[in-house]
Order: structure tokens, then sequence, then C-alpha cells
């Protein structure tokens, strides 16, 4: 399991961050802010990995994907797995004027 760690601070009540390219499973996702904030992590492909409008504390995240079977299928087995990454992602903070937020991504 690799770690990716990210520190940004909101300044005037936003901020945004293009990571580099990042591969592997997202296993997990952790965040540390002292005050509420809202927090969006999505791809550069166009697509939203993890968005929490009110987020506050220490707190672990299993970031999961809902994937569904062909259409074709007469059963819908849906099931919840873990995100495959192998992109740029996009990570946006909104909270108070200078907010620190630590993002810890976990990989498989």
């Amino acid at each position: 399991m690799k770690e990716e760690i990210f520190e940004l601070n909101t300044m005037e009540g936003q901020t945004s961050l293009l990571s580099e390219k990042i591969s592997g499973k997202l296993n997990s996702l952790i965040i540390d802010s002292e005050e509420n904030c809202e927090v969006i992590i999505e791809s550069d492909l166009g697509y939203i990995v993890f968005h929490r409008r009110q987020h506050q504390g220490v707190k672990y995240y299993c970031v999961r994907a809902r994937t569904t079977t062909p259409i074709e299928s007469l059963f819908d087995n849906s099931s919840f797995d873990e995100i495959c990454l192998n992109e740029k992602l996009i990570i946006t903070i909104r909270g108070r004027k200078n907010l620190d937020v630590k993002l810890i991504f976990r990989l498989d």
C-alpha cells in the first residue's frame, strides 16, 4: 500500500490543486480539517471521485464506485468496488479563509 499526501490552504475561502498522475486502486481517503469545509475530488477526465459538502475533523472514507451488470442481464448484481485511478486529480477545498486541510490517499 502506498500513500499520496496533499496539504492545502483555502487562502481566500477556496483553493484547487491539479495533482500529478496517480495510479492504483483507491483503497481509502483520510481527510483532516479543524473546521467545516467542502471537499471535491474529480478526475481530469471529467468524473467525480469524491464529494463531501460538510467535513470536519479527522475522518476515514472508503471511496467506492458502484458497478452494475450490462442492460441485457436479467439480474442487477450491483457491487461496490475500489476506484481504479490512472489520471490526474483536481482537488478543490471550500471553507473559511486560511483553513488548512490535509488529505491522505491510500492506494493498493
